[in-house]
């Protein structure tokens, strides 16, 4: 049975509510409605014709109707940042976490360069919303103060534009909230515009409401500040040390093995680390230092290629395992029936696969959480499968039955230019009934608190000392 979609009437009205507060922070590039329409139809006809996962949430009534009504909900006239607001909706009806809609090329320089953006680290609870870290010119905000509006948009509102303006997969929204938390500033620049000065209402430590104006700060000034402030800033909210770490603790007989990605490229380009001789390495450290307890840190990874996974899994395993059960594609002659529209294809990674012969045998501990997608997700599937070691953490924001991945087409729409990644293999990981499907569960379920930012405590780390001890 497929989920009910929820219609456009409250989005849309959330968006059109605050069209007066994007004429004042907004781009001044503006759109006619037929540019506006002509982008959601290239991106529709794109989907429909390539999209393995389009229907997995939705049957082709349910998405027709969706296009419909954002269709008619647009105005005469669209400003930039009301452009990427109505376009970015479209990931609340295909559901996949793969497919990405990013700001334009232009929008995107805006950003990264001299721009002016939010100058705070914030943390998503529940449903508030914290200033974790303060990255400002102005150190009158203390780290951890509640949210309670920012330019007059009440902490609430954001968070429910934002991530409705991401993708996910299925009903799954850890992902969503981890890349909110990971990525505010840029999507706030995005969806409402980059404004010279924020106005920030938050409560105090007794309770009382302060109103503080801060003004924004490009990257470049951010990260001067990020480092001055917080100079052992790392792992927790996505500090950039190294890709690939290992921690050893003799003390304790526990090693940390640190995987940030399993992209070669990124490794390559932003660590100067090559995935397969650096694992290689540490695991003949930790055989020759006679570690028996290993944690497998895959917090806020979002994936790679799944062969840096299985190299890792055949570290890990102590059974053969298998990573994808199967893969298939739109079958372009029959691209509207949600049963018989994709075929059986070949794909990467097939098969089952043995583990080292000198592979590791003690206790694995795996950290998830909401980052954890994609190649990450997949491979805390497998350790969840075959019951090898403990997870812990929160559910990984990808799917753990079915999902659609590279090869990707990479559009750009015709008018506003905003930039549309979209996958065209569905990867099988394990059967299941109905689409009531979740991420990889964690066995013990942990979060991060604001607290445990503040103060500088992992309880995943915690957690593991005391059961070993």
């Amino acid at each position: 049975m497929l989920i009910k979609q929820p219609t456009l009437k409250h989005l849309l009205l959330s968006l059109f509510l605050l069209a007066g507060l994007t004429g004042l922070y907004g781009q001044a590039t503006t759109y006619t409605r037929k540019e506006i329409v002509e982008d959601i139809a290239y991106i529709q006809n794109k989907l429909v014709k390539y999209h393995p996962n389009l229907y997995t949430y939705a049957d082709p009534t349910a998405v027709a109707a969706f296009f419909a009504d954002l269709t008619a909900s647009i105005p005469d006239t669209v400003s930039a940042n009301m452009a990427y607001r109505l376009i970015s909706a479209i990931s609340l009806i295909v559901k996949d976490g793969h497919t990405y809609i990013l700001a334009s090329q232009k929008h995107m320089e805006q950003f990264y360069s001299s721009q002016s953006v939010f100058p705070f680290q914030v943390f998503q609870q529940e449903k508030a919303l914290y200033l974790a870290r303060n990255f400002s010119d102005n150190d009158g905000v203390p780290d951890g103060v509640k949210v309670k509006s920012i330019n007059g948009e009440t902490a609430a509102d954001l968070i429910s534009l934002i991530q409705n303006s991401l993708s996910r997969d299925g009903n799954n929204t850890n992902y969503p909230k981890w890349v909110f938390n990971s990525f505010f500033p840029a999507y706030y620049g995005f969806l409402y515009g980059f404004p010279e000065v924020f106005e920030i209402a938050f409560e105090d430590d007794r309770g009382n409401i302060q109103l503080v104006q801060i003004a924004g700060l490009p990257n470049s000034r951010i990260s001067i500040n990020r480092k001055r402030k917080y100079p052992s800033y790392a792992d927790q909210l996505g500090g950039r040390d190294q890709g690939l770490q290992l921690h050893i603790d003799s003390s304790s007989n526990v090693a940390t093995l640190r995987i940030k990605s399993f992209d070669r490229a990124l490794l390559k380009k932003e660590y100067q680390q090559a995935f397969v001789p650096t694992i290689k390495q540490y695991f003949r450290t930790i055989q020759e230092k006679g570690i028996s307890n290993l944690i497998v840190d895959l917090r806020g990874n979002q994936g790679g290629e799944l062969t840096n996974g299985k190299f890792l899994l055949k570290h890990l395993m102590t059974e053969p395992f298998q990573m994808v059960e199967g893969y298939s594609k739109v079958n372009q002659s029959n691209i509207q029936s949600p049963s018989s529209r994709n075929k059986t294809v070949n794909g990467p990674t097939m098969g089952r696969f043995r583990p080292l012969k000198h592979h590791f045998k003690g206790q694995v501990f795996t950290f998830i959480d909401g980052g954890s997608f994609s190649c990450s997700a997949i491979v805390a599937n497998v350790l969840k499968k075959q019951q090898r070691g403990i997870l812990m953490g929160e559910e990984t924001g990808g799917n753990a039955f079915t999902l659609a991945g590279g090869p990707n087409k990479h559009l750009s729409c015709p008018n506003t230019k905003i930039q549309v990644t979209l996958p065209t293999l569905q990867y099988l990981l394990q059967s299941s009934t109905g689409v009531e499907k979740t991420g990889v569960l964690p066995d013990v379920n942990l979060n991060m608190r604001i607290t445990d930012i503040i103060n500088g405590i992992d309880p995943l780390q915690e957690y593991v000392l005391k059961t070993i001890h």
